[in-house]
């Protein structure tokens, strides 16, 4: 994965920059003078569409960026992180980057990671029963950032998913989020840090991530299941190991 991140992320593309920066920078802004979110707004939509190319595979990730540009929290981190998130995703657009399929794929686990954060910052423990529901709303976008992630690496195929096809990929994916979404019950009865319970969360997520859509080409490899289930036990006795109990 590092070593594929490197091969389309080489060599930065200053336009695309530009784009990001300047649109996080407006957002950034706009606490001040508070036009600029509409500047900033207008900016990302007319970017996202004109020229039009092919934009709609995108547009959940687009959404996603515009929720993030609406409700995050003024601060240096969200303007950096929706800067890296525009220039990702209109790089794929404008078929900018070598390898889109894997662009999308970090954009992706870039915004899960987030959401993952988020979530277990906001909620640490079981005894806000709000936390449930949300666990459920992080585990229906990791279908749709999923299923984004498989349908894009096939785009190059000319061969057309029939109904069982399409309806089992439905299943996987859909068996996928509910364990994902039981692991994170698991973590919220667990007594340590909310940065810890993200970390172990969003590595059970990329292991997914990586593991389903090979699963439905069928080009699973035992030495990939391997390597992925090894780094989530490291990752999880690590974290155990680290963690002070609050028991």
């Amino acid at each position: 994965m590092a070593a594929r991140s490197r091969l389309i992320l080489r060599q930065i593309h200053w336009s695309l920059l530009v784009k990001g920066v300047g649109i996080a920078a407006l957002w950034y802004l706009a606490g001040i003078w508070g036009i600029l979110w509409y500047v900033a707004l207008f900016i990302a939509l007319r970017l996202f569409f004109i020229p039009l190319g092919n934009p709609f595979r995108l547009l959940f990730l687009f959404v996603i960026a515009l929720v993030v540009l609406w409700s995050a929290p003024l601060g240096l981190a969200a303007a950096l992180f929706l800067a890296v998130l525009f220039y990702l995703i209109f790089g794929i657009k404008d078929f900018v980057f070598v390898d889109r399929g894997v662009a999308y794929e970090i954009t992706s686990l870039l915004i899960f990671f987030v959401a993952s954060l988020l979530f277990f910052v906001t909620f640490e423990s079981w005894e806000n029963y709000k936390a449930f529901f949300y666990l459920a709303i992080v585990g229906a976008l990791f279908f749709f950032l999923v299923r984004g992630v498989t349908k894009y690496k096939k785009r190059g195929e000319r061969s057309e998913q029939g109904k069982k096809e399409k309806r089992r990929a439905v299943l996987v994916l859909g068996a996928g989020s509910l364990l994902l979404v039981e692991i994170g019950a698991a973590l919220l009865f667990v007594p340590m840090s909310s940065f810890y319970q993200a970390t172990i969360f969003f590595t059970a997520a990329f292991v997914l991530i990586e593991l389903l859509p090979g699963y439905l080409d069928e080009r699973l490899t035992r030495e990939r299941v391997l390597v992925s289930c090894t780094l989530l036990f490291l990752v999880a006795v690590f974290v155990l190991a680290e963690s002070n109990w609050g028991l």
